[in-house]
């Protein structure tokens, strides 16, 4: 019977956390320690594409990282891992096109920040940018960068694009 009971509760609760789960992936609802490190990593990230030179770009990121735009043929493989090691070959198409550049100055993080809520219920954190804009032959090709808190820092951890 206690077992029953037990196994009553887990699963009234459940739906619960997911909805709590929900709730903190919010945006709006970031603590504000959350947002401030949230705006210290954009400030970081804006510094770093605007002054190609200070090499601050891999302290923004969590190596090793998946990116799907950093390679031209997908067909062999859809993603393609960064590390410390070949980051600097890399950065140039993670970080410096003229879209991506754009969408850092013109936009604060908050603003164009969109969260969701992964399998495991943590919280999946992202922004995106034009890669191709849409025009009358096609759709276009938006590029993202999903987000997580490691250490009380947030870090780029994956760069992909949709469709």
């Amino acid at each position: 019977m206690n077992k029953i009971i037990i196994l009553i509760v887990f699963m009234y609760l459940l739906p619960i956390n997911k909805l709590l789960a929900q709730e903190k992936c919010n945006g709006l609802n970031f603590s504000i320690q959350e947002k401030k490190e949230l705006k210290r990593f954009w400030t970081n990230l804006r510094s770093a594409v605007n002054n190609p030179k200070n090499n601050n770009l891999a302290k923004l990121c969590f190596f090793p990282f998946t990116c799907s735009f950093c390679i031209a043929d997908t067909s062999k493989r859809p993603y393609f891992s960064i590390n410390k090691n070949n980051f600097d070959k890399y950065k140039k198409c993670l970080f410096f096109s003229s879209s991506f550049i754009e969408t850092i100055n013109k936009n604060e993080i908050i603003d164009i920040l969109q969260t969701g809520i992964a399998e495991n219920g943590s919280c999946i954190l992202s922004f995106s940018f034009p890669i191709i804009k849409p025009s009358s032959q096609g759709e276009g090709l938006q590029g993202f960068y999903s987000l997580k808190r490691i250490n009380g820092k947030y870090r780029i951890v994956s760069a992909w694009t949709v469709p």
